[in-house]
């Protein structure tokens, strides 16, 4: 099995070639759900972790946009290959982020209080990992019947970071590292433009 890491112009990974460093290094800073959530939502840095796809398409839409812009021919962006079991043989260590999540969720009360349950509609979840296209699920309000009929505003969808992680990581097929994965794992790094 592979993943894949992309790495648009301007970015870390794109100025530093991993198979020429030390591979792909984790932060260190503490692990615990909490930082994964951050990570994913927030891109938080420090990270104890180091994101990785195990689907080479989202690697690519990754790679095709960074800080120096779109990737162009002149200026590609780059998908990294890992071999994720020589990485494993050589002490990397991966987590399923969406699977952390949901196993660690303490809340077992009413709806209201679980974190992954939102009070939008059917399509929330689409602006949720396309909010370009999708946008306005997010901010129109759910509309509940009110007195004589007359449908009273509820304000946006209330929407936690709990669930925007899930959803986020499963939109990309992430995998995370909780450990430094040696260049030596590095198969392959791909153009893309």
């Amino acid at each position: 099995m592979y993943v894949y890491k992309g790495a648009g112009p301007g970015t870390h990974w794109w100025t530093n070639d991993a198979q020429t460093a030390s591979g792909f290094v984790v932060g260190h800073a503490p692990r615990n759900v909490n930082a994964i959530i951050r990570h994913i939502v927030n891109y938080s840095w420090p990270s104890p972790y180091s994101s990785f796809s195990a689907s080479f398409a989202a690697a690519s839409a990754y790679a095709l946009v960074g800080p120096l812009g779109p990737a162009a021919p002149d200026r590609p962006g780059w998908v990294y290959e890992i071999d994720v079991a020589l990485a494993i043989d050589l002490g990397a260590k991966f987590i399923d982020p969406a699977r952390e999540i949901l196993l660690d969720n303490p809340y077992v009360g009413a709806p209201g209080t679980i974190p992954t349950f939102h009070n939008g509609g059917q399509d929330l979840i689409l602006g949720i990992a396309d909010p370009a296209v999708h946008r306005k699920v997010l901010v129109n309000p759910p509309r509940q019947p009110g007195p004589r009929g007359h449908a009273r505003p509820t304000g946006p969808p209330i929407v936690h970071n709990e669930l925007r992680a899930v959803i986020f990581a499963l939109r990309d097929a992430e995998v995370l590292a909780i450990s430094d994965v040696p260049a030596a794992c590095i198969t392959a790094r791909y153009p893309v433009d």
